[in-house]
């Protein structure tokens, strides 16, 4: 063969072109949701659109420091500021939120959530890139906004160590919204929409509380984030564990049914509770007092999911924690998914804040809400945990209805509380009838909430609320024999496949 008849040698492929946008040292999903995230309308639109409107103001404001008029340049000021942090809160607290909200039903409705599941990404690292990727989208708007910052600096002479510190302060607020978004995008689509109303009434309420902040009145509030190095760190710790149980809920949502992260969601409440003591003993009572209290609304919010909800334990679940010694089987009971663990949970929980409330109001007798109040504390403790576990026992007694156990359990709350407003309004009525008003302050729920409105109730009222509460937490511990025997039976399997030596049942 001579070289004119040889075959021309085949040319190579080239080199695959590998993107580069991202560092390959960054988590997958986190790099996933960035790339589609930073193409989506919602935060294309959101960054051109407030972008406009800050440059068609930032106009406005400079033309009127040009005037001559004093009222003029103040106006000018005033609309400058109320837009840029209008504009700000838009961003941080209702859209990057409401796009978490939406986020996990996006993978469900385009079947990639199990696809995400059989990869070597687990539910932990799922939601985690989802939250840590919205929030630098959130970051990345922040960032566009400060050049008007900067305008305003030498505009308004507005003091920048402030505005960055209350920067800050909405980024920290859009951290927990955003989680609360993950968490509720994984539930049935009514939960969602209350969890949108009951944001958006939540939002109402922080925008009139930083209004006076941002506007520089109000007192208090008009000062630096960082004025107050004492109630700082509280508010970060409390922030932190608010983001961590939303967080930890949402991987519920996403992990297989074998996982179990109860104990995890279970024990944030009782850590948020051990700064009081501390607050106390260093001379800060109304910290301590106000960290008892947000402890209190914790615990009761966390409580109010784990006893609504009716999951049953798994061999494996137990397994671990029987084995490992009496300390760990105790934990375990408290930690297994379904009610009746998360009320034994719950009462463990209530008394050691009731210990702690008699030692925080205890240190301080002389000061308001001292030693006194403390008996009160107890009371309304007691009524509170008799009430929310009330609809459990309904769930366990009424399992034979074709209802969502879910929806069981809320109108359990939400029934005594709305009788309890129809009582009170016709004892106040020209008619006064107060019998359903006595008869209401005994049920369970709706004693609690006349007790947490009412000064003095007559010692009858109160015996028969002590009666209520303990003939209902009694029920409810009855309820559980089925659940702790079935513990019993994952035992006895698992130690008569040991001596026959097989491998344990699952």
């Amino acid at each position: 063969m001579n070289r004119a008849t040889a075959a021309p040698p085949p040319l190579s492929a080239p080199p695959p072109i590998v993107p580069r946008d991202f560092p390959g040292w960054l988590p997958p999903m986190l790099v996933k949701e960035l790339r589609q995230g930073l193409r989506t309308r919602g935060f294309v639109g959101t960054l051109v659109g407030f972008q406009l409107v800050m440059l068609v103001l930032t106009l406005i404001a400079l033309s009127s420091q040009s005037s001559g008029t004093a009222a003029a340049r103040a106006t000018g000021s005033a609309i400058s500021t109320g837009f840029f942090w209008t504009i700000l809160s838009v961003q941080m607290l209702i859209i990057t939120p409401s796009r978490a909200l939406g986020g996990m039903q996006l993978e469900a409705d385009g079947r990639t959530l199990d696809l995400l599941v059989l990869t070597r990404l687990n539910a932990w690292r799922i939601v985690l890139g989802k939250w840590i990727s919205l929030l630098a989208q959130a970051v990345l708007l922040l960032v566009a906004m400060l050049p008007y910052l900067i305008i305003r600096y030498f505009t308004d002479n507005a003091d920048l160590l402030t505005e960055l510190g209350r920067c800050c302060l909405m980024l920290g607020l859009s951290a927990v919204l955003t989680a609360a978004g993950l968490w509720g995008s994984g539930v049935a689509k009514i939960v969602r929409v209350l969890m949108a109303i009951a944001m958006g009434i939540f939002m109402v309420n922080v925008l009139g509380v930083l209004g006076p902040m941002f506007s520089g009145r109000g007192g208090a509030l008009g000062r630096s984030p960082f004025a107050n190095v004492i109630d700082l760190p509280f508010d970060i710790f409390n922030g932190v564990f608010l983001t961590g149980f939303f967080l930890v809920s949402a991987v519920r949502n996403v992990a297989p049914a074998a996982e179990n992260h109860s104990l995890f969601t279970r024990i944030l409440p009782v850590l948020m509770l051990l700064p009081a003591p501390f607050a106390e003993v260093f001379g800060a009572h109304a910290l301590a007092v106000r960290q008892l209290y947000l402890s209190a609304a914790f615990l009761g919010f966390v409580l109010l999911f784990e006893l609504a909800s009716t999951r049953l334990p798994m061999p494996p679940q137990w397994r671990d924690w029987y084995k490992s010694g009496r300390f760990s089987r105790a934990i375990g009971r408290c930690s297994l998914p379904g009610w009746p663990s998360a009320l034994l949970f719950g009462a463990i929980a209530t008394a050691l804040w009731v210990a702690v409330a008699f030692s925080v109001l205890s240190l301080a007798p002389s000061a308001p809400g001292g030693r006194g109040h403390a008996p009160a504390v107890a009371w309304l403790a007691l009524l509170a945990f008799s009430g929310i576990v009330f609809p459990a026992v309904m769930q366990s007694l009424l399992r034979a209805v074709p209802v969502s156990p879910a929806l069981l359990y809320f109108s359990g709350l939400g029934i005594p509380g709305l009788l309890a407003g129809v009582s009170l309004w016709l004892a106040e009525s020209r008619w006064k009838f107060t019998e359903l008003k006595s008869f209401m302050e005994t049920m369970p729920f709706s004693s609690f909430l006349f007790k947490l409105n009412a000064r003095d109730q007559s010692p009858l009222i109160v015996v028969a609320q002590g009666v209520v509460a303990v003939l209902v937490l009694g029920l409810a511990f009855w309820q559980t024999r089925a659940y702790w025997r079935q513990l019993a039976s994952f035992e006895a399997r698992d130690r008569a496949a040991s001596e026959a030596g097989a491998a344990p049942t699952e």
